[in-house]
């Protein structure tokens, strides 16, 4: 399918051949008839992807304050391939669509193949001939709607939540700044709510069709008396409320607003503009300023956009969903007119032509900008040939990949690419991150659907790489297809998902490696051989200085990331494992506890475990310290001898007053180049794996079991033993 994608580090906005999205249970499949371009949002990303790198350092001094922290804590080279990887990514623009069901979830009822929807939201509704929806992310369209309106869904329950908030009442007088598109939205809606509408812009081009909008009052922001203009239009009170949906580089529209609002009246911020409130104005006439958060109660919230949550209407009434069923309802009656406001139309081919009105490059006037898209196609689910479909060369293990996520791009695939492998399949659910990074590292062909990789006769060996809680469903199911798995960590998320696993593979006898990179990192395995023969148990503290996560991080998700523990700590617990050389026995878990909502007790913890050697250790999985500090500090006592591992970096050890250190200044390496090298190796020659299957189950074992000690707040004892015992 055609998909419009943005390249951050080029600058470069260009229609691609992308996989069909990979459809979820809890959403639909849409085929996107018309979408419609944002040109505030969109507008924005495409001037900043064309602006070179000190430009957008300047516009984003917060991202560069985090590349300055990674440079401090992992070294200069590390920051430099993240910034990057980063700007290489390709960016889905758009967010409003209208079209046509065309596949259905299993968990949805209510939408049917051929129900005609509006979509809506950040990285959901894509300049793309089919999208995948999440089912509050769409509402049905009547039959006799233009499908070219309803694509204005997104916009006008932007606008139509800012009306909202400035809690208008039938006869108030409301000041619009900013006549855009949203603008002139927005006076529609204030005229059918009967309201009196006064609008200002810098472009007179808007200003005549705000008047055929509704508005009462309209004029140019630089005319002498428009302050006086705007008082009189509201009889000397001042306007009961200021709409202010321009984007400004100064607090300009925030000043005026503040002048002609009359006491007590409201202020609410749609457009991108400066939150710099005069004092004066705003206190001594008490009015009260408000912000809008797009298209209300919803954004953001990942059980609302994405697991399907809906509000309970008398809790809260007017939804993002709602708001946008409220919004076509009324276009559909023609209540609101959105005709005039379309001043251009583009086949999805075209799309750069239709940005370039954004972009300044083409400085003809436009308000909304419509990509229609062909519907003569039928509707399938192709892979896409990238580099050539041929059979692999048998002296080669075939690969396939599933993920494309920044972990994957950021360590894994360079590590992938330069191995001796023939790269089959790569798969991404969205079949953006598929078509882009296949065609980058030299795959055969992308796809959306894992199915896809597991039923190519030519593929040896499945890397997955996708979020945590695909990893136990794919493992049993790609080796039950008689593939050999690497699988990122953490193996599974629950202790029936390693049963299916543990099952799976001693019936299909295929190997299994999961990504515990720091096993092959060079001075981790200088540290192990220190202490390989160890005579005494050994005592280990593993401390991991993560950092703040907000309360909502998808990590936090016990069914999507599996929480801290299993989604993070059992990467340091299974370092200790390594080092000790012993199967755990025994782990107890204690976290702080807050009664802030803001924090995730679980996020820090102390996990002790015992093994059957009589060794001990101890990680430190913390979340209250400062992120530009060291990151990673391991500390080995045993055999008369002290180690000291920070960062990946540098590894002192010292006995008898004699100290050897070992330090890597420009780069970190966790071993993620040789982890993947001994996977392929091992693949390629029909050899056992370095780590066995036993050990990978115990470590597994051993997280699940710090997951229960939390929870009961008692020891857990390891049942079973080892496999490989």
């Amino acid at each position: 399918m055609k998909q419009v994608l943005q390249n951050f580090k080029t600058g470069a906005l260009e229609v691609h051949d992308v996989p069909v999205p990979l459809l979820k249970p809890n959403g639909v499949i849409v085929r996107t008839h018309y979408s419609l371009i944002s040109s505030g949002t969109e507008g924005g990303t495409v001037r900043l992807a064309k602006m070179n790198l000190l430009d957008k350092a300047r516009s984003r001094p917060d991202l560069v304050r985090k590349v300055v922290n990674v440079a401090r804590t992992d070294g200069l080279m590390t920051a430099y391939e993240a910034v990057v990887n980063n700007l290489d990514a390709p960016i889905p623009l758009g967010y409003s669509l209208s079209g046509e069901v065309v596949e259905v979830g299993s968990q949805i009822a209510d939408l049917k193949a051929g129900d005609r929807v509006a979509c809506f939201g950040s990285m959901v509704a894509n300049h793309a001939e089919y999208n995948f929806v999440p089912r509050n992310l769409c509402v049905r369209v009547p039959n006799e709607m233009d499908l070219r309106f309803a694509a204005f869904c997104m916009l006008g329950a932007i606008a139509l939540n800012g009306v909202r908030r400035s809690r208008v009442e039938l006869g108030s007088t409301v000041l619009v700044i900013g006549l855009g598109l949203i603008g002139q939205i927005a006076v529609q809606l204030l005229k059918a709510s009967g309201c009196h509408v006064f609008g200002i812009d810098l472009d007179p081009t808007k200003l005549e069709l705000a008047r055929q909008s509704g508005a009462e009052a309209a004029m140019l922001r630089g005319e002498p008396n428009v302050e006086e203009a705007i008082l009189a239009f509201s009889d000397g009170l001042g306007v009961d409320a200021t709409l202010i949906t321009a984007a400004a580089p100064t607090p300009d529209p925030i000043q005026l607003a503040g002048r002609v609002t009359r006491m007590r009246g409201t202020v609410v911020a749609l457009g991108r503009v400066p939150y710099e409130l005069p004092r004066d104005e705003y206190l001594f006439k008490e009015i009260d300023f408000r912000t809008t958060l797009a298209f209300g109660p919803g954004v953001g919230d990942p059980n609302y956009e994405q697991k399907g949550f809906d509000y309970p209407a008398a809790y809260v009434r007017w939804s993002g969903n709602r708001n946008v069923r409220a919004f076509v309802k009324l276009v559909a009656q023609g209540r609101l007119n959105l005709e005039p406001l379309i001043t251009h139309e583009f086949d999805i081919e075209q799309a750069d032509k239709a940005f370039a009105l954004l972009s300044g490059e083409n400085p003809e006037p436009s308000v909304a900008i419509l990509l229609r898209y062909d519907m003569r196609e039928p509707y399938i689910r192709p892979k896409i040939t990238l580099n050539g479909a041929g059979r692999r060369a048998k002296d080669r293990p075939g690969v396939g990949v599933i993920g494309a996520g920044s972990h994957a791009v950021s360590f894994l695939f360079e590590a992938i690419k330069a191995q001796r492998a023939d790269l089959r399949g790569i798969v991404s659910a969205g079949g953006v991150k598929s078509q882009w990074y296949g065609e980058k590292c030299g795959f055969a062909y992308a796809a959306s659907d894992p199915q896809q990789l597991f039923d190519d006769p030519d593929i040896d060996a499945v890397f997955i790489l996708s979020r945590h809680d695909s990893h136990g469903a794919l493992t049993a199911q790609a080796l039950k297809h008689g593939k050999d798995v690497f699988v990122e960590k953490p193996l599974c998320l629950t202790a029936d998902e390693l049963d299916a696993i543990i099952k799976a593979q001693a019936k299909h006898g295929r190997q299994v490696m999961v990504g515990y990179n720091r096993r092959y990192a060079p001075l981790g395995q200088q540290l192990r051989e220190r202490f390989a023969s160890h005579a005494q148990p050994l005592a280990v503290t593993y401390r991991m200085n993560a950092g703040f996560r907000p309360a909502n991080h998808w990590l936090h998700d016990p069914e999507i990331g599996g929480g801290l523990i299993l989604g993070e700590a059992v990467h340091f617990m299974d370092f200790i494992q390594y080092l000790v050389g012993s199967p755990p026995r025994r782990v107890f878990t204690q976290s702080i506890h807050s009664d802030t909502g803001d924090m995730i007790d679980a996020d820090s913890v102390m996990i002790n475990l015992q093994y059957a050697d009589g060794s001990i250790g101890v990680v430190n999985y913390l979340s209250g310290g400062d992120k530009s500090f060291g990151r990673e500090r391991i500390e080995v006592f045993g055999d008369n001898t002290l180690a000291v591992l920070e960062d990946w970096r540098s590894l002192v050890i010292s006995k008898n007053g004699k100290r050897q250190k070992t330090s890597h200044k420009i780069k970190q390496d966790k071993g993620f180049h040789a982890e993947i090298a001994a996977f392929l190796n091992a693949v390629a020659k029909g050899e056992p794996l370095p780590v066995g299957f036993g050990e990978v189950v115990m470590g597994m074992r051993a997280a699940l079991a710090a997951v229960e000690s939390l929870r009961t707040g008692m020891p857990v004892d390891i049942r079973g033993e080892s496999i490989d015992e």
